[in-house]
């Protein structure tokens, strides 16, 4: 993928360096969410009678993390994925690079499945993130196509449509089994489609950045309060679904906060850009990230100590991910010597 090229210190420098501040964000919350209910355990109303603060702990920290993967992909519908030959063969080479050199990691660190092959291989046919996002690569010279030829109104329209159609058939009633919860190709492309809409609405959309991080709160609050509701009459599913209508306005209004701060820093680029590495280097090995988490939580520290753990391990594996994928980079650059005849 590449983005539109950078001017020099503005202030839309800046808040293009805000937003990829927000992917490093997006991703730090993916791997805090792959924590909170696979390792602390889902919240079903029992367990909210007999520890409520744990509960709602856990409630609420899934509340604010649920937007992690929806502004991931507003990111890429904000810039535009720009279809060419050098960066499909860079996103396919990453993938690859990550499956190869996860397989022996699996082999070395804790887990609770097989590492063979087959295993290993239907692991990774199973990581729908990945294969979506592939797929929505892959559309993207027709769904950028339509963005160009659409006027802003006919643009809002077909995004409302699909929203519309989507919260009807795929969150409410289930009917639409292409939409699998948010987590298909489909859903994807209803979020890049929402992030051109949003860059094409920008001047238009409030200015203040309290106003939108103020929405993004409110709907975090919004899920966590229906969840307690659900909870109290019996249910035991909680609204968290990348295809709630509240989590997807969350999406935005956490997107749209960082788009209006002002931050420049080339640090944020060099994390940035590995970013999508992160999520491959904790998906691939299996469930090696869970299994050491669930040691930690296991450990008997507790309190304080159990947490600063947790995020100090969470930290590290970002770090690690980001400083391998600056070798995979290295190793792209040198096997596939860029040139204006083919990038």
């Amino acid at each position: 993928m590449t983005t539109n090229p950078q001017p020099p210190d503005t202030s839309v420098h800046a808040r293009q360096h805000s937003i990829e501040l927000l992917r490093i964000v997006a991703m730090l919350m993916v791997l805090f969410i792959h924590y909170n209910l696979p390792v602390r355990g889902k919240p079903n109303p029992a367990e909210l009678q007999n520890n409520f603060l744990f509960s709602l702990e856990s409630i609420g920290l899934q509340s604010l993390l649920i937007v992690c993967v929806n502004c991931f992909v507003l990111i890429s519908g904000w810039f535009g994925i720009h279809w060419k030959r050098r960066s499909l063969f860079n996103l396919c080479f990453q993938v690859l690079f990550w499956a190869l050199a996860c397989y022996p990691l699996l082999l070395l660190l804790p887990h609770s499945g097989g590492n063979e092959i087959t295993t290993y291989a239907a692991n990774l046919l199973r990581q729908w993130f990945v294969w979506a996002y592939f797929g929505l690569y892959l559309f993207a010279p027709v769904l950028n196509d339509f963005i160009e030829k659409s006027s802003s109104r006919r643009l809002a329209f077909f995004v409302t449509a699909f929203y519309v159609f989507s919260t009807l058939f795929g969150y409410v009633c289930k009917a639409v089994a292409d939409f699998n919860e948010g987590m298909s190709v489909i859903s994807l492309i209803g979020l890049y489609l929402l992030g051109a809409l949003m860059h094409r609405a920008e001047k238009q959309l409030p200015k203040r950045a309290s106003v939108w991080l103020g929405g993004y709160l409110l709907c975090a609050f919004l899920l966590t309060g229906l969840t307690l509701i659900v909870f109290y009459f019996g249910g035991t599913s909680m609204p968290h679904g990348y295809l709630n209508p509240i989590v997807i306005i969350q999406s935005v209004c956490l997107f749209m906060f960082f788009q209006r701060l002002r931050i420049n820093s080339p640090v944020i680029l060099f994390f940035s850009s590995s970013a999508y590495a992160v999520y491959l280097a904790h998906m691939f090995p299996a469930d090696c990230y869970t299994t050491l988490l669930h040691r930690i939580a296991g450990s008997g520290m507790g309190g304080y100590a159990e947490c600063i753990a947790i995020i100090g391990f969470i930290v590290l594996v970002y770090l690690l991910a980001v400083l391998v994928d600056k070798v995979r980079i290295a190793l792209f650059v040198l096997l596939f010597p860029k040139s204006t005849r083919h990038s």
